[in-house]
């Protein structure tokens, strides 16, 4: 004989399951990588406020600037030009360094040891690097031979940029190339092709792109007056 369950048995044991975890949508971790990713950059901007605070102080550029142009007159001693020239070079960038961010940190010794290094690595530079064929020499103390210079004042509103080293001005081309410490110019006029590159003076189109870009501003010498 077969007996009946009571309907309630058949549910006795069955327990409603428990809901699973759902996983974290992930629009909610966004805000948690964004602020972990902004904590990570401003640890390393502070650490780099820190570092660069640690680098410009102005007695130990003073200090690594003078020990440099030491070691370049080390070098030029023994004829090591290229090494010598290098360390004059990379001293009279750091005094001038000091001069920019710190200018009232003993300005005028400061001032004294970067033209000394700087005329170190000019007159070494002399020696290493050549200009092409053709080029002036930007120098201080250049002639304004004639009315040129006159007439290159005047050109220098005309002055358009064409590239890095490349000017227009009224038709003519000049063309500037630098070489170590020296800057050589080059106008394709025929008042510098025939006289000017022969006779090493500027055209009025080679003084209109000097006085542009500034090519004897803070070097001594400055321009000699006409011959």
């Amino acid at each position: 004989m077969m007996t009946r369950k009571h309907p309630r048995s058949e549910f006795r044991n069955c327990r409603p399951s428990q809901p699973s975890a759902r996983p974290e949508p992930s629009s909610s971790r966004l805000p948690r990588a964004a602020f972990a990713a902004g904590l990570t950059a401003l640890l390393l901007c502070i650490c780099g406020v820190a570092l660069s605070q640690v680098e410009e102080n102005p007695a130990e550029l003073n200090q690594k600037a003078y020990a440099l142009a030491r070691e370049a007159q080390k070098a030029a001693l023994q004829n090591d030009d290229r090494a010598a020239y290098d360390k004059f070079t990379e001293a009279a960038g750091l005094y001038g360094r000091i001069a920019e961010k710190f200018p009232d940190w003993n300005p005028e010794a400061i001032a004294a040891a970067r033209s000394q290094a700087a005329a170190g690595a000019a007159a070494i530079g002399e020696k290493l690097f050549r200009l092409p064929e053709g080029y002036l020499k930007i120098q201080p103390g250049m002639s304004r031979e004639g009315k040129r210079y006159a007439q290159g004042e005047a050109l220098v509103p005309d002055v358009v940029k064409k590239g890095e080293d490349q000017f227009e001005i009224k038709g003519f081309i000049v063309e500037l190339t630098r070489a170590g410490p020296l800057i050589g110019a080059h106008c394709s006029c025929p008042d510098f092709k025939y006289r000017g590159s022969k006779f090493d003076y500027a055209c009025k189109h080679l003084w209109a792109v000097i006085l542009k870009e500034g090519l004897l501003e803070d070097k001594p010498g400055g321009v000699s007056k006409d011959r």
